[in-house]
């Protein structure tokens, strides 16, 4: 999470092309794969196979819901300025990056 939000950090502050494209590398290299792997991995870990099939649809279906209302914010930020919608995409980056250090329960996964 925090890669993405360096890559977005990159897109927002820079006005130069190959500068930009570092960023998408870094927001690319970073959400593309290894955020998706790494969070279903942690959700496998940490969760009762018991319960895989309810847990994994409910939390899909959170991630899901999301998309529609990030582009519904996004619609006015956009509107302020790209910098102000990739800044704030980025605050929301950092943000999730700490709320997961904080809730997420520490200790070893269950073997």
């Amino acid at each position: 999470m925090l890669g993405t939000a360096a890559g977005l950090a990159v897109l927002a502050a820079t006005p130069h092309l190959a500068i930009a494209v570092v960023g998408k590398l870094i927001y690319g290299a970073d959400f593309g794969g290894p955020m998706e792997v790494g969070m279903f991995s942690m959700r496998q870990r940490r969760t009762d196979p018991a319960w895989y099939g309810r847990a994994f649809t409910v939390s899909m279906s959170l991630n899901f819901m999301g998309s529609p209302i990030g582009s519904a914010a996004a619609g006015p930020l956009i509107g302020a300025g790209l910098v102000v919608c990739l800044g704030t995409a980025t605050g929301f980056s950092c943000g999730t990056a700490l709320l997961a250090r904080v809730m997420l329960p520490g200790g070893r996964a269950r073997e």
